[in-house]
């Protein structure tokens, strides 16, 4: 993904995942926590990848989220 948004090479940390039934069928998506000391500027290559938001926890309480984004927040989540 950074390629694809530009960001620069940073470690992801495992942050767990979450499983569920959404959209009619059974998944398990797996998220990661970057930590940054400033937020980067995003270059989209609006092939794979046509909108971005870098964002904190805080931030996503007044956002659309998915059902597993909203699992992970809830702190719903498998290892």
């Amino acid at each position: 993904m950074e390629a694809e948004i530009g960001l620069p090479s940073y470690p992801l940390l495992p942050a767990g995942s979450a499983c569920g039934i959404w959209d009619g069928r059974r998944d398990r998506v797996h998220f990661f926590e970057l930590h940054l000391d400033s937020l980067p500027e995003l270059r989209l290559d609006n092939r794979e990848i046509i909108a971005a938001q870098l964002a904190s926890r805080d931030e996503l309480r007044g956002m659309a989220l998915t059902e597993a984004v909203a699992a992970y927040l809830g702190g719903n989540l498998r290892w």
